[in-house]
């Protein structure tokens, strides 16, 4: 089934198989006997356990360094991976699957814990992170159990070794070949350095309520794809309520790129019990982006208001100034970004990029919401390269520098990583 793609997602790290079922015929004339269906029942679980099923190493190996000018500092070199298994489509329909993650420390002093590479302590991990049945019918489909996920503010965030995974009831409904419904249950979640879950209330600090995350969204485009849109809900029931809303204008020309506009509103606010405690926030992003042949240039401010920062305990936050170290998500907090992607095919480096990107952040000086204002520039030079169909590499070399001014002094933080992730089909 077709789904509607939307931009600026968080990129899910999951690759599905779609394998199709040989017919089977049981009872091939009035002659046959009792074992051939047996021995057909038999061949056609063989072809969606095994033939029409995948197998994917995914090798990665990660050192991370984050220094501080007023404490100790963090660092950790981990390997480790996943191995992600599919089964093929049962009748066209049916599929399991399942995902173990693992990270083995190569070095991590305990004094320099918090990288969330390995478990806390600096201690090696291996977790069983999917199990799921995925059921695919017409325009139906639905997941159970456990499972990566990719909406805003509920997603992996899968910047570490493994990603934030989820027990949930996870549906989508195709209204049209232009329109899909989102409707979800989740209840418990495993966060990327932890082996195992949690409850999902416990996660956003209510452990006395067992309630779990409801969620309704809805995303669609155009006929011609010149506008699209994405409209999500989160209830976390006696604790808060999100609404996070996102369009983009798209205008394309062969000689001049194509440019994108796109805005997003976020609001969080406290509903029932509120156990969590209060909250009212909400926030404004814009933005505008120009890609033009390996060029990309994209120019965004944010702006969050009301009482309270902006709160993102299940995933990543989608701010459109967010970057690696901080969200710029404050109360109070307005935030410009300026960026640019390059990548380096004309000058003969097939498959070498750079990205560079830096955010300023101002909040106010006085009352309740005072805090320092910052500013944070982030490069990144990466690497890919596809050997075949069946196996890639990439590799990607960053760092992050932020600066924080407070009214007597300035406080530096510096962030260093190198990531190199192989993957390959083993069936």
């Amino acid at each position: 089934m077709a789904f509607v793609q939307f931009p600026n997602s968080i990129p899910a790290d999951e690759v599905e198989t779609q394998g199709k079922t040989d017919n089977i015929v049981l009872f091939a004339d009035e002659q046959s006997t009792d074992s051939e269906p047996k021995i057909s029942r038999q061949s056609e679980l063989k072809q969606w356990m095994l033939n029409d099923a995948s197998l994917e190493l995914r090798s990665r190996t990660y050192y991370f360094y984050r220094g501080f000018d007023t404490r100790a500092p963090q660092e950790t070199f981990a390997s480790g991976g996943a191995l992600p298994y599919r089964t093929g489509r049962f009748r066209e329909a049916l599929q399991l699957g399942i995902t173990p993650y693992f990270s083995g420390k190569l070095y991590g002093p305990s004094d320099r814990d918090g990288t969330q590479l390995l478990k806390s302590g600096q201690r090696s991990f291996i977790t069983l992170g999917e199990a799921f049945l995925d059921l695919s019918q017409g325009p139906f489909r639905t997941r159970i159990f456990r499972q990566e996920l990719n909406l805003p503010f509920l997603n992996g965030f899968d910047t570490r070794m493994a990603p934030k995974t989820f027990e949930s009831i996870y549906s989508e409904i195709e209204l049209s070949p232009l329109a899909q419904l989102t409707l979800a249950q989740t209840f418990q979640m495993k966060d990327r350095d932890e082996v195992s879950f949690r409850s999902i209330a416990e996660q956003a600090g209510a452990p006395e309520r067992q309630h779990g995350l409801t969620t309704l969204g809805l995303k669609g485009r155009t006929n011609q794809g010149l506008f699209k849109y994405q409209w999500i809900t989160h209830q976390l029931w006696d604790a808060w309520f999100q609404f996070y809303g996102e369009t983009v204008f798209s205008w394309e020309h062969e000689d001049f790129g194509k440019l994108q506009w796109s805005q997003q509103f976020i609001h969080q606010s406290d509903i029932g019990a509120a156990v969590t405690g209060p909250l009212d926030a909400n926030a404004f992003g814009s933005r505008l982006q120009w890609n033009l042949g390996a060029t990309q240039i994209r120019l965004a401010g944010t702006w969050t208001f009301n009482q309270d920062a902006t709160i993102y305990p299940f995933g990543s936050h989608p701010g459109y100034t967010s970057l690696i170290e901080r969200r710029f998500n404050r109360s109070g907090e307005k935030a410009l970004l300026i960026g640019l992607m390059q990548g380096l095919e004309p000058l003969g480096l097939k498959g070498y990029s750079v990205t560079a990107n830096y955010t300023h952040g101002w909040t106010p000086n006085r009352g309740r919401h005072s805090s320092p204002d910052q500013g944070e520039f982030d490069l990144t030079f990466g690497y890919r390269h596809k050997f075949n169909d069946k196996s890639e590499v990439w590799m990607q070399v960053r760092g992050a520098w932020l600066k924080e001014s407070f009214p007597s002094s300035i406080s530096f933080t510096e962030d260093y990583r190198c990531i190199l992730q192989y993957n390959r089909s083993l069936f």
